[in-house]
């Protein structure tokens, strides 16, 4: 992708700061791309296949073109923005799209507001979402639902690989929210690459830097019994 702007700020230890800015129009242009293929496939009620006015495609389907673009956009900037400043990264990055929701904001009747949730990171970390979920949706109520409140959230963007362990309480402790997790835009868009050897079979590794027997034991009352590797540098 060309046209851009990477700028990288050294921080505490291994912290890496990147900034990276992309022209809107090319934003936008994904945008209209997806619209324009899902206009050919989309099956709505009232609507033959492949006859669905754009702007009726456009107002079902505004949320999950907007999630893939972003991922899409997201993934591609963040390997050229690593390669061209020959970074080597020792874990996923955290993304903020501060500038991006302030630019789109401005012309839409929405609010959008940051709410920091990390202190929910830890009940995935420690495994309590599956061994205590009374605690885990005490704690989430105590945490998001005066900010939800206040701010009269309706939908919510699960920004953190790990609050998607914590969506079945989430959707308990607040029903008439609706939770966006862009996980499922990932899924779709791999699901759509073409795959050459079809006698691949998908493959999963698991590392850690912490106590693997513990970690493994709390995968396996999910239901991951792929066996955990302790990660060292």
């Amino acid at each position: 992708m060309s046209n851009l702007k990477i700028k990288v700020n050294s921080k505490k230890g291994l912290v890496r700061d990147i900034h990276i800015s992309v022209p809107s129009n090319v934003i936008e242009e994904k945008r209209n791309t997806r619209f324009s293929q899902l206009s050919k496939t989309a099956k709505l009620p009232g609507f033959r296949p492949g006859k669905v006015p754009e702007k009726v495609i456009r107002r079902q389907y505004a949320d999950q073109v907007l999630q893939e673009v972003l991922s899409d956009v997201l993934e591609t900037t963040y390997m050229e923005s690593i390669q061209e400043k020959n970074l080597q990264p020792a874990g996923p990055p955290k993304v903020a799209l501060d500038e991006y929701v302030k630019e789109t904001i401005k012309s839409r009747k929405h609010k959008i507001v940051k709410i920091n949730s990390s202190s929910l990171v830890n009940l995935v970390e420690t495994g309590k979402f599956i061994d205590e979920p009374e605690y885990c949706s005490t704690i989430i109520q105590k945490i998001l639902k005066k900010k939800f409140q206040q701010n009269k959230i309706d939908v919510a963007t699960l920004s953190s690989t790990h609050l998607p362990f914590l969506l079945p309480l989430l959707k308990d402790a607040f029903p008439n929210v609706r939770f966006l997790d862009p996980a499922i835009t990932v899924a779709q868009k791999i699901s759509r690459r073409n795959i050459t050897n079809k006698n691949l079979k998908n493959k999963l590794q698991i590392f850690t830097t912490g106590d693997a027997k513990k970690f493994q034991s709390k995968l396996e009352k999910i239901g991951i019994k792929n066996k955990v590797t302790l990660f060292s540098c």
